[in-house]
């Protein structure tokens, strides 16, 4: 490995990709299952230490002239939680491999988790601009938290 390919090392720059393949949209707001696939695509030897699923819904609210972002997690899982998974982590991935999987989060309320903004159907989301979001997040060993890789994906609620 030449110095610049340490120097990559030293500051965590893996060369790791994630990327969704498919995502559930449209989803139905009522729906408890929400269901994606994801690659993780390794440039160099990684280790997978945990890998997160978050669902989340964020709109913009306005009061004056301010205007604040705010988000809402309707579901979270870790990597500790995949019960249908033979892969143990941490995950060793080594250059050149991809990690698949197809996730499905289930138990998900976005009714409930989106009740204090007063969302119970696609029409009041549409109506307060309610946007709904996956995101993968991939901690890996080498990168000592600098920079983990990550993909999100935007999705339409019906």
């Amino acid at each position: 490995m030449g110095l610049f390919g340490k120097i990559k090392g030293l500051f965590g720059f893996t060369g790791v990709k994630v990327e969704f393949t498919k995502v559930e949209s449209p989803f139905p707001i009522g729906d408890s299952a929400f269901k994606a696939n994801y690659e993780i695509k390794a440039g160099s030897d990684v280790t997978v230490k945990e890998v997160k699923h978050i669902l989340y819904a964020k709109r913009s609210v306005s009061a004056g002239d301010n205007v604040a972002e705010e988000e809402e997690i309707i579901a979270e899982e870790s990597s500790n939680d995949f019960g249908d998974i033979d892969v143990k982590f941490p995950y060793l991935i080594k250059s050149g491999e991809t990690f698949s999987y197809g996730m499905c989060m289930v138990n998900i309320d976005i009714k409930k988790s989106l009740a204090k903004w007063g969302v119970q159907d696609a029409n009041m989301a549409n109506i307060q601009k309610v946007k709904f979001f996956i995101k993968v997040e991939v901690d890996i060993a080498e990168t000592n938290f600098a920079f983990d890789p990550d993909a999100e994906a935007e999705i339409v609620v019906q």
